[in-house]
């Protein structure tokens, strides 16, 4: 018999969120249904440094069972950073990376047949990621569109981001931080980067350095350039 890769969880009900995404951040549990994806090697190293997934024909046969339409391949988002979003709607549905080889799809069993079909009708997959985001792999490297960087290519990038001038408007518009910090930084913006960390359950064993020790690395010299290091999902 042929291995399946997806199971589902029956987990606590899931509601309108304003707080962030239905999980406790690092990976450590779900508030929210969802059926669980167990990742292949391929598919593990393509999350790790690209932060997709091509769904193989079992996961998308068996996510076909819960939704109308599944994409060939999805947009997965690391459980080691979360945040508030006040836009965010019950039809949502959020590939995560949970940790190691596990992603979960979220989704809501509903409490009946009607709320069950009517969620169906409107879920749809969607990313709440920046696609200018920069990965962070389980072994503490770098990426960008699945091409490795190397410490001295991150510090170029910094170095051409402290000569740009930035754009008020993205910093209004995406600055997720209360008053006064946030006037302050309207009054004075400054170059932003993001990173995406890998869950720390997933990160490979090393003596040299780790995921968070690379991103405090970058964000010491991005200092010094007067660059703001983010994390994102």
């Amino acid at each position: 018999m042929k291995l399946l890769f997806v199971c589902l969880l029956l987990l606590i009900p899931h509601f309108v969120r304003a707080d962030g995404l239905p999980y406790a951040k690092g990976g450590s549990g779900l508030n929210s249904d969802a059926a669980i994806i167990l990742m292949n090697e391929n598919q593990f190293k393509e999350v790790d440094t690209q932060r997709t997934i091509i769904l193989n024909d079992d996961q998308k046969y068996l996510l076909k069972r819960l939704f109308k339409e599944v994409p060939d391949k999805l947009t997965v988002v690391s459980s080691a950073f979360n945040d508030s979003r006040e836009d965010a709607e019950n039809s949502e549905v959020h590939c995560i990376w949970m940790g190691d080889r596990m992603l979960a799809i979220t989704y809501w069993i509903g409490a009946n047949e009607g709320q069950r079909q009517s969620y169906q009708d409107h879920a749809h997959f969607v990313s709440v990621a920046d696609p200018k985001r920069f990965v962070i792999s389980s072994e503490a490297k770098v990426y960008r569109d699945g091409k490795e960087l190397s410490f001295a290519d991150m510090y170029r990038l910094i170095d051409d981001v402290s000569k740009t001038p930035p754009d008020p408007n993205e910093v209004r518009k995406n600055l997720g931080v209360p008053p006064p910090r946030n006037r302050l930084m309207l009054d004075h913006p400054v170059a932003s980067i993001s990173f995406s960390l890998p869950p720390k359950v997933s990160w490979a064993s090393t003596e040299d350095i780790s995921p968070v020790s690379l991103l405090q690395a970058l964000q010491i010299y991005a200092t010094t350039k007067q660059v703001q290091v983010n994390e994102t999902w």
